[in-house]
């Protein structure tokens, strides 16, 4: 479940992101850090510190309650 969850939530960072129409770049530039490790953390969030994933969903002004129940939806629509 643990790989699954971790597919959930790089799913829900991919989709917020470019629901916004937010690019690699104009995230990276915000949380200060190259544009391919916002890729590898949008593909691996379970490598991302706590702290620049709450940077992260306040630049795309996603409340983290919010986002964790579009994961936990994802969970329960694959059951």
């Amino acid at each position: 479940m643990n790989n699954d969850l971790m597919n959930f939530v790089s799913e829900t960072l991919r989709e917020v992101r470019c629901g916004k129409k937010i690019t690699y770049n104009e995230l990276s530039k915000f949380l200060g850090v190259h544009r391919e490790t916002v890729r590898k953390y949008e593909n691996h969030p379970e490598k991302m510190d706590v702290g620049l994933f709450i940077r992260e969903l306040n630049y795309l002004n996603e409340d983290i309650i919010i986002f964790f129940n579009k994961v936990m939806a994802k969970c329960h629509k694959r059951e």
